[in-house]
């Protein structure tokens, strides 16, 4: 609370500014129901060390790229937990 700080975004178009073919894989999980592949997001702040990102294909037309970010391992988990919870519609 009253933090300005960014901890998770998704972008939904046709062109993501992110290449999975030339990041860093760190870890397996879900997001909207959807089996996706971590990367590690090199932007990220400093104190930010535990940040992520991914892409997902949807629907065919679109593309959700998704990030999170976090300093700590709990703060990961639960910025993770929510992503999952997340849908997209149809």
């Amino acid at each position: 609370a009253g933090s300005k700080a960014t901890v998770l975004g998704v972008y939904l178009g046709n062109e993501p500014n992110f290449d999975p073919t030339r990041a860093t894989r760190v870890a397996t999980g879900h997001v909207a129901g959807k089996e996706v592949i971590w990367y590690r997001k090199d932007s990220a702040a400093e104190d930010e060390s535990l940040a992520r990102q991914t892409v997902i294909a949807l629907n065919g037309r679109y593309i959700a790229h998704v990030w999170v970010n976090a300093a700590t391992q709990a703060q990961l988990q639960q910025r993770l937990s929510i992503l999952e919870r997340i849908a997209f519609r149809r």
